[in-house]
């Protein structure tokens, strides 16, 4: 299997492992939650088409489009409109980004 350097240097961001746990996520949808966080960090939104999302995870399209749903199902995730180059703006819930900022403060606080 050859592995894209490009794709590779273009994905990092952080995978919250808790949020699998908590909200009985498969790992799909964790990874995705984690990467809607990371691109939402200047407008609050991720403008992200479906397509790019798929391919930053390196997962199809239909595996985002199922994943977006079981996230909007549980409350996790919402559409936040549609951005001028009409793609669908996607926004993470008041719940979803309250347990991240506590994940957050807990490994900062367990730091040694």
């Amino acid at each position: 299997m050859k592995i894209n350097q490009q794709k590779i240097s273009k994905t990092y961001f952080t995978i919250y492992v808790g949020l699998g746990q908590n909200f009985d996520l498969k790992p799909a949808d964790a990874m995705l939650v984690s990467l809607v966080k990371s691109l939402s960090k200047k407008c609050g939104y991720c403008y992200s088409s479906r397509r790019d999302l798929a391919w930053r995870l390196n997962v199809s399209t239909a595996t985002i489009y199922n994943s977006l749903n079981r996230l909007k199902f549980k409350g996790l995730m919402k559409n936040a409109g549609i951005s001028e180059y009409q793609t669908m703006r996607l926004e993470l819930t008041e719940i979803c980004n309250d347990y991240i900022e506590v994940l957050t403060k807990k490994k900062l606080t367990t730091k040694s």
